[in-house]
């Protein structure tokens, strides 16, 4: 009877052991899943900040350069001619169908990549809602905002110039930008501006998308 009690509690040590090594490798694999996430959200926060990054250093080289443009046209805006020479390829580097546009304060097209596009009134409530502020007075800080166009996320970098004489903006698809940014990462590239201003950075345009 004594041996048949020793080996009861022989068989509870080994059913505890057996649980509390369950247990550790539960909350082992719950400690790793967790960093995953954590990990994972962060470098997507991180990638999401290059991407704004890069859309920021774009429109703020191609907004000086048409400052430039208009001071050396006594003031007055190029017309689409000389906008297209300044703005035909511009996009953010590696990301494929971004590109830019301008309009003037009141949101009428002074360029864009589809020329028929081009003196027609824009309806996207980014720019719909910088033009309510330049007409209040207000002259727009510059920002990179998020907006839903067709069931799409759309990132749209802006500037506008003092007076509201113009407004550039850069306009890309939300996920293509931060899968072209992931890329960058991966192949160790790090974080690349599309703009020949700021250093012959700059690609062609492979597309556009609607604004």
């Amino acid at each position: 009877m004594e041996k048949g009690v020793q080996t009861k509690k022989v068989k509870m040590f080994h059913g505890i052991q057996t649980r509390i090594l369950a247990l550790t490798v539960f909350l082992v694999m719950a400690a790793v899943t967790l960093c995953m996430i954590l990990g994972i959200y962060t470098f997507n926060r991180t990638v999401m900040r290059l991407v704004i990054s890069d859309i920021e250093s774009v429109t703020t080289a191609y907004s000086s350069m048409l400052r430039l443009s208009v001071l050396n046209n006594n003031g007055n805006m190029p017309d689409t001619y000389n906008l297209k020479q300044i703005f035909s390829d511009v996009s953010v580097k590696g990301v494929e169908g971004s590109y830019c546009y301008v309009t003037d304060g009141n949101g009428i097209m002074l360029y864009h990549p589809d020329e028929s596009k081009i003196g027609q009134s824009v309806e996207n409530v980014v720019v719909k809602g910088l033009v309510e502020k330049i007409q209040s007075g207000e002259t727009p800080e510059p920002a990179v905002v998020e907006y839903d166009f067709e069931g799409e996320t759309k990132l749209a970098g802006y500037n506008v110039l003092r007076g509201g004489q113009a407004i550039i903006v850069i306009s890309a698809d939300k996920s293509v930008a931060l899968q072209a940014e992931k890329s960058m990462s991966d192949c160790g590239s790090g974080n690349l501006t599309g703009s020949d201003y700021s250093g012959n950075c700059c690609v062609p345009l492979r597309g556009t998308a609607d604004t």
